[in-house]
């Protein structure tokens, strides 16, 4: 587990093993640690926090041409098409009442899908998470997409943060962080 926390440019880390090999880190000096001088946060070039060489394999299944995949929505597990011509995510009304998502509220707005013009509620979802990977705070609209209440669109508003390549003998979408 990593934590992560707010340090002053003076600060520094220290780290040794127990008998048990386990590795500590701290703030306080112990006998025997490596002493590492931390530097701020924006100067950290340790790959696990720079997402620029991270890689998701996401697998989707086809279903009559479009690939469905998994996504949390405010941590509730839930299906959506993949839609790059969407701009927005999209939830069903049935979907947003399972992430506690309540749009009676929101402001309305107006949208052009393939059946014409419709005036949809526009929330912000709290959290989107796809694999280990998660955004927070994506714009969204709730909108039935699909005779299943339980289908959404995972539209731009959350993929624009990726790079894209499908494989389409594996299933298997690869996402890498813009």
């Amino acid at each position: 587990m990593v934590s992560v926390w707010g340090i002053s440019a003076q600060a520094a880390v220290y780290q040794w093993k127990d008998e048990q090999d386990h590795i500590h880190f701290s703030d306080t000096p112990h006998i025997g640690a490596k002493k590492y001088d931390v530097q701020p946060l924006h100067s950290i070039k340790n790959p696990s926090f720079n997402m620029d060489n991270q890689v998701l394999e996401l697998p989707y299944q086809d279903m009559d041409g479009s690939m469905m995949v998994k996504a949390r929505i405010n941590h509730v597990t839930m299906s959506f098409i993949l839609d790059t011509g969407a701009t927005l995510v999209v939830i069903s009304p049935n979907m947003a009442k399972q992430a506690h998502i309540d749009p009676r509220y929101s402001k309305k707005i107006t949208l052009q899908t393939a059946n014409g013009f419709v005036r949809v509620p526009q929330v912000m979802i709290d959290s989107v998470a796809v694999g280990h990977w998660k955004q927070q705070h994506i714009q969204a609209v709730v909108q039935t997409v699909s005779v299943q209440k339980n289908i959404g669109l995972l539209g731009m508003s959350f993929l624009k943060a990726y790079r894209m390549n499908i494989d389409h003998q594996r299933h298997i979408i690869t996402l890498e962080a813009r």
